[in-house]
């Protein structure tokens, strides 16, 4: 009789199968744990997903409007903070990086033209992908307000 059929009493198929059902829940509970940090990493706070018109409760709120061609459009709705020089920001939503910014927002709706941007003095280019904006302080940094994320076409 070979070694081999005298050390395995149990039926191949079935330690097969059971070998299986452990990937499968190795692979289930890695996505499980996967999606929950995604969207841990990706959720925004209650607050900043106000509603772009909601100033019964005299909020400041930023909404995009739109980016048409290179062009983006935003509106900035309720009252500015007193003593304050407002910055907006624009934020890679992926690296979280502000790539651009100017200080001096006006509240109401306003447009940008993409393609003649600076920064420093220089021309920068804003690559296609995934946005948002952020009104901040300009001094200290604390943000007040950021808007859901948007995405710039490709030209």
């Amino acid at each position: 009789m070979p070694a081999s059929r005298g050390l395995s009493r149990h039926n191949p198929r079935a330690a097969g199968f059971i070998s299986l059902g452990i990937i499968l829940l190795i692979i289930i509970g890695l996505a499980a744990l996967g999606g929950s940090a995604y969207w841990a990493n990706h959720r925004v706070p209650s607050e900043l997903n106000r509603a772009p018109n909601d100033t019964a409760s005299g909020t400041l709120a930023i909404a995009v409007r739109g980016v048409v061609g290179h062009v983006l459009t935003y509106q900035i709705t309720g009252p500015l903070p007193a003593d304050v020089d407002i910055w907006l920001g624009l934020l890679d939503t992926q690296s979280n990086k502000e790539v651009w910014g100017e200080e001096g927002v006006k509240l109401g709706e306003t447009s940008i033209d993409l393609s003649t941007l600076s920064k420093h003095g220089i021309p920068i280019s804003i690559p296609p992908g995934a946005y948002s904006l952020r009104l901040s302080d300009f001094h200290t940094g604390t943000v007040f307000m950021q808007s859901s994320s948007f995405v710039i076409p490709a030209p």
